[in-house]
């Protein structure tokens, strides 16, 4: 299995994303852990504004700075 050196995220964390409509803003749900094809870590992700939560790669979500 491959091992990343990563910042650990927490619950709360504010990440966006590209969707087929643009760019999206989400909250961190829960850190998946490595159960990504090949080992990719995955995160579920309550989208804002919307009822929608996404499980998604980390390589896909850019991390907004903390408060």
């Amino acid at each position: 299995m491959r091992r990343t050196n990563h910042n650990r995220r927490k619950k709360g964390d504010r990440a966006t994303f590209q969707t087929v409509n643009g760019p999206a803003t989400g909250v961190l749900e829960e850190d998946r852990g490595p159960i990504g094809v090949g080992g990719r870590r995955l995160y579920r992700i309550a989208v804002e504004d919307t009822d929608n939560v996404l499980e998604l790669p980390e390589e896909e979500l850019a991390w907004e700075p903390a408060a």
